[in-house]
């Protein structure tokens, strides 16, 4: 004997269908000592056995949806993935280049011997040999 929401789970509709059902005459049913309606699964097939085959085609078809939303979705976060390995490759690569452009500071300097001893006098450039790079 099922309750009214264990009878709504095994048809697929909801507690206060079966409940309007019953009240209608369309369904029959007892009631238990506590008062709450007890349908026989017999009586419970008699009305709703088409709907229940309708309700197991209708599953079925949602399992079959489901399965193939869920390889499609999976190759798109597999997709999603690659791309944000390669935004994040692009990103690096673009920030090294602007940290060596921005550090970039080619030193020049002139080696003067003086009594056979090296020193090294460091020639200052101009805003525009050093924007343009120019030696």
């Amino acid at each position: 004997m099922f309750s009214l929401t264990q009878a709504a789970k095994e048809v697929g509709l909801s507690r206060s269908t079966i409940f309007k059902a019953i009240k209608l005459g369309r369904l029959s049913a007892t009631k238990d000592e506590q008062g709450h309606f007890v349908i026989d699964p017999v009586e419970l097939l008699r009305v709703y056995s088409v709907n229940v085959h309708k309700v197991n085609q209708t599953q079925q078809a949602d399992i079959v949806i489901e399965d193939s939303e869920t390889v499609f979705l999976k190759r798109e976060n597999e997709m999603l993935k690659e791309s944000i390995n390669d935004l994040k490759t692009d990103r690096d690569h673009w920030r090294t280049q602007a940290t060596m452009l921005l550090t970039y500071q080619p030193e020049t300097s002139k080696v003067n011997t003086v009594n056979g001893v090296n020193t090294v006098n460091k020639v200052k450039r101009g805003f525009w040999k050093r924007l343009l790079f120019i030696k």
